[in-house]
């Protein structure tokens, strides 16, 4: 994946061996610690909802691809700024915009599918919270871009650190149905069905959940961990 912060505007932000690094450190932790609670409260919340309040292993897909769209609504904006930037333009735009739209349908239609399987609890508490709070997450983080990074370089910057994340996510859900489809199987063949599905999907949720928080708090700092060459 291409760094969204260049070499040359890393190495501005560092400044030289008289306090500059020292403003950089603070800045660090202006910026991300935000996103980075937000991170970890909002995967709380899911699994305070899964394993204390019952809410079904459905909401938690649909909550997958929400978190796609508003990655996919958050990087439009973005383009449409800089799209006069070297390798941009209406088309790159277009382009690219039309290709995250289409990941995110497919999305849906994998979640949906799977999510009606798993069941769905379409309530305040159990679906509006958690969306309400992704929301808020991703505006912090879209403003924390927009104030606390230097400009992109070129149009391929401008978007390039949403896909690892998109990717992401669209490999859990086809780890669910990996799950989905063989835990019921492996189940009856080797343990008698003394495993019932419902718990089956608990435990994949709380394990993907906590992958998806340490690999997302990754993505947030490793830009961050580079030193000035």
């Amino acid at each position: 994946m291409r760094a969204v912060t260049s070499p040359r505007a890393w190495c501005t932000r560092c400044g030289p061996s008289d306090g500059g690094s020292w403003k950089w450190r603070k800045s660090v932790r202006r910026n991300l610690i935000p996103e980075i609670g937000l991170t970890i409260c909002f995967v709380a919340v899911q699994l305070v909802g899964v394993l204390a309040l019952g809410w079904p292993a459905g909401n938690i897909l649909l909550l997958l691809w929400f978190e796609n769209l508003l990655l996919t609504l958050m990087t439009i904006p973005r383009m449409v700024v800089f799209r006069r930037l070297p390798e941009g333009g209406w088309w790159q735009v277009i382009g690219t915009t039309f290709g995250m739209l289409f990941f995110c349908a497919i999305h849906l239609v994998f979640s949906a599918l799977l999510a009606l399987m798993w069941r769905i609890e379409i309530t305040w508490v159990a679906l509006g919270v958690p969306a309400f709070l992704l929301v808020i997450r991703y505006v912090v983080e879209a403003v924390g871009r927009s104030r606390g990074e230097e400009p992109p370089e070129d149009f391929t910057q401008t978007y390039a650190f949403v896909w690892p994340r998109i990717i992401m996510l669209h490999l859990m859900i086809l780890l669910c149905w990996t799950v989905a489809l063989g835990g019921s199987a492996f189940s009856s063949a080797h343990m008698q069905g003394a495993i019932e599905q419902a718990t089956i999907r608990v435990v994949s949720v709380v394990v993907f959940l906590v992958c998806k928080a340490g690999i997302e708090i990754y993505m947030t700092l490793r830009p961050l961990r580079r030193t000035p060459g």
